[in-house]
């Protein structure tokens, strides 16, 4: 009989224990939550990137998950979720990854957080355009059950070359190309680094706003650059250009060059030049506003064995409020963005909420405490209808009857 006894108070303090515990699922932590930052540069401005997608991936602490998000704003809204593991405490690195593909789909997801990318396709192009909307974002280090802020940007460098020519007879510009640079790498996402190939392709220029330009892999290099003149009826002529020294090209930054042909410049002999530095043209976030935090509060409870939240509504400012279907003697807790990383429950050492406005009537922040509704310490509040509204800023909370009438 004393062990039926002893058993019975077990069974009874780990029920209370898990009423008063945020529930937690049995295989999966929450979902992890994202944001972005997206620079406008020139290059996207024509290109925006509301509703587009970037592809997502987690390091080996969660398996390496990986998914799809679509942009809105500067919230990134995953396909499918990506999911902390219970009771994580290492920290995690993500990585996301956006191209402008014809397909409107994601980048192909990363192999162990690394991307091997080539800057000249098979037949020789180089599709200016197609790299110059390729952006990276690493988060590192993420604590769990933190929001993950992902900071896209340029992870090679731009190249411009400016050509005026004072040829007097009759040559014009037939083409750029760029030399004696590695086309091909692989990049390591969460180290935010590139490890150079081998492969040294010739690289055509495209002609983009008066610039002959081209995006290359950061690296150091002596670039050269080889510029053809033709004429109707007359042999292609090569002028080149080189760097006296090697140059470090470093990601996200911009570099323009101005070279002159003239009656002087001998074909085929190289001529020095030098490169002007300026960071890629970053007007700030996604359509140049500032990042706003947007949530919503709900509440959630056992009245369905806490399946479903209930969402408030934001009546004004930070003020929430909901008519809720309560069963009396129910436990519930509010919490915002459906998670529990931020909830409200009862104060320490309180056992029940009263109704009406009253002078102590807050809640407490991230309380272990789930709130009970009675009418007062002796009796519970009747099956029914009941308005909530809860002031996000100082956790005040009200309660009022609608149905029975009070």
């Amino acid at each position: 009989m004393k062990k039926l006894f002893f058993l019975t108070l077990a069974l009874a303090a780990a029920f209370a224990c898990q009423k008063n515990a945020a529930p937690v699922a049995e295989t999966t932590g929450n979902a992890v939550r994202f944001r972005a930052e997206i620079p406008n540069t020139y290059v996207l401005k024509s290109t925006a990137l509301e509703g587009k997608k970037v592809r997502i991936a987690a390091d080996a602490t969660l398996d390496n998950a990986t998914t799809v998000a679509l942009v809105e704003g500067n919230k990134l809204t995953p396909e499918t979720d990506i999911f902390w593991k219970p009771e994580q405490t290492a920290k995690t690195t993500f990585v996301g990854l956006y191209q402008d593909l014809e397909s409107g789909d994601a980048p192909a997801a990363p192999t162990d957080l690394k991307q091997e990318y080539g800057m000249v396709s098979g037949e020789g192009a180089h599709d200016y355009a197609y790299h110059s909307t390729y952006l990276t974002a690493t988060a590192k280090d993420v604590t769990p059950e933190t929001t993950v802020n992902l900071a896209f940007k340029h992870p090679f460098s731009k190249l411009g070359v400016t050509v005026t020519n004072d040829l007097t007879d009759g040559f014009t510009v037939k083409g750029v190309v760029l030399k004696d640079i590695v086309t091909k790498g692989t990049l390591d996402l969460a180290a935010e680094t590139v490890e150079l190939g081998t492969e040294k392709l010739p690289v055509p220029a495209t002609l983009v706003e008066g610039k002959y330009s081209a995006i290359i892999l950061p690296q150091s290099a002596k670039l050269a650059i080889y510029v053809t003149v033709s004429k109707e009826g007359a042999e292609d002529r090569e002028y080149a250009f080189t760097l006296t020294a090697a140059n470090a090209f470093v990601a996200n930054k911009a570099y323009s060059a101005n070279v002159k042909l003239t009656d002087e410049t001998v074909v085929g002999e190289a001529v020095g030049f030098a490169f002007t530095v300026a960071d890629w043209e970053d007007a700030g976030t996604l359509e140049t506003e500032e990042l706003v935090e947007t949530h919503v509060w709900s509440a959630i409870g056992s009245w369905d064995d806490w399946a479903a939240d209930i969402d408030l509504t934001e009546t004004s400012a930070g003020i929430w409020e909901a008519d809720i279907a309560y069963t009396a003697g129910a436990q519930f807790k509010l919490r915002q963005d459906h998670a529990w990383d931020k909830s409200a429950g009862l104060k320490s050492g309180w056992s029940f909420y009263g109704l009406g406005a009253f002078d102590d009537g807050y809640l407490e922040e991230n309380s272990s405490v789930n709130i009970v509704l009675k009418a007062n310490a002796d009796t519970d509040v009747e099956d029914g209808t009941y308005h909530i509204e809860f002031h996000s800023a100082d956790y005040r909370f009200i309660v009022t009857a609608v149905t029975p009438e009070p």
